[in-house]
């Protein structure tokens, strides 16, 4: 994340190590159970926070950031406080002193007691709900606009305790993609009805903007940086439902845009919840692809490298794709061509969430939404 108008300081995020429940494939979402030790971070998970750490540092060197005005707040969770505890070691900051601060706000999500230390194969159904509606709580847990209006309290914390400084934000998988989200939103916000961090926050808190949270998944022990932020979070968007009003259904847009990222890296995420990101040699038009070089990711945060990979098309939930083919001549063939018609095609976040809306009040449903260029429906 960059520092931006409304923000007083700095902020990189930072997802905790891989940790036992990581190992174990285990939900630990609870206060109660999250601080208990026997949670803490794997051996992996130690090597992952050092890396961060060192990542970290250099961030600082570069942008000439000095010790002194860098501050760590972090989740009082055990795999949380552990990875802050060695990334704090890296920087050589006292881990006791007054810039690291524990916030109870970054906690875990709670999933509620039918998902507490229950497999991590139950994660989808969270998502699912999620992006049906945000709002909607999981049994005794909390829906992503709680966690939402939560993080707005920690922004508020860390924007009142801290001015100029570069504060590195440890958490969990949902917070951070949740923050990430409403920050973002925040930014675009043109025309905001007032200056404080909270209202502007609130503002924002809606279905149409929490739903898509998943799309800014962290792997464990990840670092994003504000460069990479802004990268990631400015990944075309593409909504196949709404994009083929008014063009032959033939081959649609979307199918066409997949065939142009042949040579390009992709991320793809399956409805399983597995990630793939590497080079994508070829996709078909029933999105059957294939990628090399890839990094997988298992669901429980296991992280590999493969060789080469053929995913079927109809496992996949959502392609992430290079911002640069937001570019491709077929959207120019395509703006010349329906420029003062009133159609609703277009590219980006803003447009795709007002034709979702349109689709929506029309009855044909809620459309995935869940990233970039979701497959189509057969």
């Amino acid at each position: 994340m960059e520092t931006t108008s409304f923000l007083r300081n700095r902020y990189w995020v930072l997802r905790h190590g891989r940790s036992i429940p990581n190992e174990r494939g285990l939900i630990v979402s609870s206060m109660e159970n999250g601080k208990l030790s026997q949670y803490e971070l794997a051996s992996e998970g130690i090597n992952q926070a050092h890396s961060a750490g060192i990542l970290f540092q250099k961030e600082m060197k570069e942008s000439n950031i000095p010790l002194e005005n860098v501050c760590i707040c972090y989740s009082p969770f055990s795999r949380t406080t552990h990875t802050a505890k060695v990334v704090a070691s890296v920087l050589d900051l006292p881990f006791e002193g007054p810039q690291c601060k524990v916030l109870e706000d970054l906690r875990e999500r709670f999933f509620g007691p039918s998902f507490e230390l229950m497999s991590h194969d139950k994660y989808p159904e969270i998502w699912a709900l999620d992006e049906k509606d945000p709002f909607t709580r999981p049994e005794g847990g909390e829906s992503a606009a709680d966690v939402a209006c939560r993080l707005a309290h920690a922004m508020a914390t860390m924007e009142s305790e801290f001015q100029g400084c570069a504060i590195l934000v440890v958490s969990h998988g949902d917070p951070l993609q949740i923050l990430q989200t409403i920050l973002k939103a925040v930014k675009e916000d043109r025309e905001p009805h007032s200056n404080d961090l909270t209202s502007r926050i609130e503002a924002v808190r809606v279905p149409s903007i929490l739903s898509q949270h998943r799309k800014f998944a962290l792997l464990t022990g990840e670092l994003r940086a504000p460069s990479r932020l802004e990268k990631f979070a400015s990944s075309l968007e593409l909504d196949v439902d709404i994009l083929i009003e008014g063009m032959s259904r033939s081959l649609g847009i979307p199918v066409k845009l997949l065939h142009e990222a042949a040579g390009h890296v992709v991320t793809v995420e399956l409805k399983s919840g597995e990630l793939y990101r590497g080079s994508m040699i070829e996709c078909e038009d029933n999105w059957n692809c294939q990628l090399e070089n890839i990094t997988f990711t298992a669901k429980d945060g296991k992280v590999s490298q493969l060789e080469h990979v053929f995913i079927r098309g109809s496992k996949v939930r959502f392609m992430v794709i290079p911002d640069m083919l937001k570019n491709a001549p077929m959207f120019k063939r395509l703006d010349a061509r329906v420029k003062g018609k009133g159609s609703a095609l277009g590219v980006g976040r803003g447009r795709a969430v007002a034709m979702r809306a349109r689709a929506q009040a029309a009855g044909r449903g809620a459309p995935p939404g869940r990233g970039v260029v979701p497959p189509g429906r057969r």
